[in-house]
């Protein structure tokens, strides 16, 4: 029987491959395409993710980790990851709440302020901000 503890915030897969992030944890969860577990991805730092998507294009699991940052994670060197993107800058800061991919665009909801932000995915560019009803 296959199971995971913890409330399931976000799944995601790529080829055969299922990427599962859960609510106060540092591991991303994996398993093949019949749902067998594999190796564990351990994230230091990573604290509360909200959700996890994959882009096809590079290779990459973005995670984000509610309302502090998006984590990126190589899907094919699992030891390789970054805390690509704060959430916080000098003239600027949002929650981050739930994520989109599309080919070379990464698109973050916030909560607070309520806003829809696309970001390149390859230079980590904030190309639009929509401003959404609170």
């Amino acid at each position: 029987m296959l199971y995971v503890v913890g409330e399931v915030r976000g799944v995601t897969q790529l080829d055969d491959i299922v990427y599962v992030v859960c609510a106060g944890s540092s591991i991303i969860k994996t398993f093949t395409g019949t749902l067998s577990p594999l190796a564990d991805i351990h994230v230091k730092g990573m604290n509360d993710p909200s959700d996890i998507v994959v882009s096809r294009d590079d290779r990459q699991l973005y995670v984000a980790d509610q309302y502090t940052c998006i984590w990126r994670v190589s899907v094919d060197d699992q030891s390789s990851y970054v805390k690509w993107l704060p959430t916080e800058s000098s003239a600027d800061r949002f929650d981050v709440y739930t994520l989109s991919v599309t080919s070379r665009r990464l698109l973050v909801t916030s909560r607070d302020p309520p806003r829809l932000l696309e970001y390149g995915t390859t230079d980590k560019r904030l190309l639009r901000v929509v401003k959404m009803p609170g």
